[in-house]
């Protein structure tokens, strides 16, 4: 069995922006507590085939990714790579979905193409939906930028937790 990636997608889009802007007030409020529901939450969604279930931990993750945002004891690189990292693994799908839909014959390069434009069209609007429009217009603006905090956010995330 397989995620059902278009319902996944669907009830992940479906999720209202007062939904959205309420938990992130409740997170600010209580950021242990969000952060034990987002780990929960990815916990479930661990070898899931459930859309909701998935849905739902992408969701807490990008809740979470934009209260740590309002953290200035966090990293910028490390914030960056808390809100890239769901936003990424949800745009792929947006964007192999498209592509899947449009496709026709042999992969070519207009096919890469038209992944690489939805991928990035689902990326900025994920981001926006989630308050972090300041990490999607350095993206569509400053992407030197945004890749040198990326990786280094990255760097800083995984080599750190290989030490322990």
């Amino acid at each position: 069995m397989f995620l059902d990636s278009s319902e996944m997608l669907r009830i992940f889009f479906a999720i209202s922006h007062a939904r959205i802007h309420e938990e992130i007030v409740a997170g600010e409020r209580d950021l242990e507590g969000l952060l034990e529901e987002a780990f929960a939450a990815h916990q479930a969604a661990r070898g899931s085939i459930d859309p909701l279930v998935i849905a739902e931990s992408f969701h807490k993750q990008m809740v979470r990714a934009k209260v740590l945002q309002l953290r200035d004891e966090i990293p910028v690189e490390v914030r960056l790579m808390y809100a890239v990292m769901p936003t990424e693994h949800i745009a792929e799908q947006a964007a192999a979905l498209a592509q899947e839909e449009s496709h026709s014959g042999e992969p070519s390069s207009e096919d890469s193409e038209l992944f690489d434009k939805a991928k990035a069209t689902a990326f900025t609007t994920i981001l926006r939906r989630y308050e972090l429009g300041h990490i999607a217009d350095m993206f569509e603006n400053d992407r030197p930028q945004f890749n040198e905090l990326r990786e280094a956010g990255r760097k800083l995330i995984f080599d750190n937790s290989e030490m322990e």
